[in-house]
């Protein structure tokens, strides 16, 4: 007969200022080392003896505790030998509140990405919450770095921006709720959709209406499918067909391509030399953002150019940068305050399949003018 083996797990300890009783302290901790790996099917559990010295509590409350870990089906006592590990539970440990919860982004260093994580933890340490805050843009070896660590916190959700397939995988499989903020609507999930094809008319409707003609669109990465047009851009085009005003080759892709770690305002400043060595008349350009707007902006200004006089600019996401640079750019607001409170609000409500449109607004400053020539 094969030995059963117990494992050595690492020091516990209680958190006095938790909202969980030192007994769901205790479950939550036996169902972190299984969920974790460190402790497997038929593998020991520590003894009531054991747990109740790690914890510094009573064996009675360690007693409760695993009684009810017994009851969930995760681990089963053998008269005599102890508690183990149940097999086949590895889908199925018991979910305690950990009230924790990760916040997923593609770039923090991005200012519409970081004023989304900061609102999102304001807003839950309102309730209590704490937050962990991850790259939903990373390597498929960062990715599993992220879930170990939503295993070992035992987060009780996951709120994020375009959430990859294996966070989305994880999630699922494990019964956590999951709020996807993204421009397109991912199944089995709460969707917040941001709507970037209305946004990109009202920046175009917007330039028309000054007497724009020749309007450029700025920063795309390249694709190989011409189909495959980001829906901002995508937008630009609809509504110029419809206006009657040329609309192709109109796309200006940067030469850089996606990273972990992106320059906006490099990638902005090259976007202005490319489109300058082009030599083809134009009016407006709307940028893919604002930060990439602000860094072509710089290079316009460097060459002499005057912003709205030469031709006007905008860009997306209403950045606090394009409050203060000169000059102030146009720009679209995707509310995200509203996109927090929602998003929050089904996290605790523990509400399923739910979709909503973010309503953008365009936000017009001086970076936009009427034509004064053609």
């Amino acid at each position: 007969m094969q030995k059963k083996m117990t494992v050595s797990t690492g020091k516990g300890s209680i958190d006095h200022l938790s909202k969980n009783s030192f007994k769901d302290q205790i479950k939550e901790y036996i169902c972190t080392e299984i969920s974790s790996g460190r402790l497997k099917a038929n593998n020991k559990i520590p003894t009531q003896r054991t747990l109740a010295a790690m914890f510094d509590v009573s064996r009675k409350i360690c007693e409760v505790a695993m009684h009810e870990l017994e009851l969930n089906n995760l681990i089963f006592r053998r008269p005599g030998k102890g508690s183990f590990v149940l097999e086949n539970n590895s889908r199925k440990v018991l979910r305690v509140k950990s009230h924790t919860v990760a916040v997923s982004v593609p770039n923090i260093n991005n200012d519409f990405f970081s004023s989304l994580v900061s609102l999102l933890e304001k807003e839950l340490f309102n309730f209590g919450i704490n937050t962990i805050v991850s790259r939903s843009v990373c390597s498929a070896g960062e990715g599993k770095k992220y879930i170990k660590m939503f295993k070992e916190k035992n987060v009780d959700g996951i709120i994020g921006f375009t959430l990859s397939s294996l966070v989305l995988d994880y999630a699922m499989g494990n019964d956590i709720p999951v709020i996807n903020i993204s421009p397109a609507h991912t199944p089995a999930t709460n969707n917040i959709i941001i709507d970037l094809e209305k946004a990109g008319r009202l920046v175009t409707e917007h330039l028309i209406g000054l007497g724009h003609e020749k309007i450029l669109c700025a920063g795309s990465f390249p694709v190989g499918n011409k189909n495959s047009i980001d829906p901002r851009f995508k937008a630009v085009i609809d509504v110029m067909k419809r206006s009657k005003l040329p609309a192709e080759d109109i796309i200006i892709p940067q030469s850089s391509r996606a990273t972990i770690n992106p320059d906006y305002e490099k990638w902005g400043y090259e976007l202005a030399e490319k489109i300058l060595a082009r030599k083809e008349p134009f009016s407006a350009i709307v940028f893919y953002n604002d930060h990439r707007a602000l860094g072509a902006m710089k290079a316009f200004q460097e060459r002499g150019f005057k912003i709205p006089e030469d031709f006007s600019i905008a860009g997306f996401d209403n950045a606090p940068m394009s409050r203060v640079f000169y000059p102030s750019l146009t720009s679209v607001d995707f509310n995200i305050g509203h996109a927090v409170r929602k998003a929050v609000k089904y996290l605790l409500d523990k509400q399923e399949g739910q979709t909503i449109y973010l309503e953008p607004e365009l936000i017009k400053r001086a970076s936009t003018g009427r034509l004064k020539h053609k």
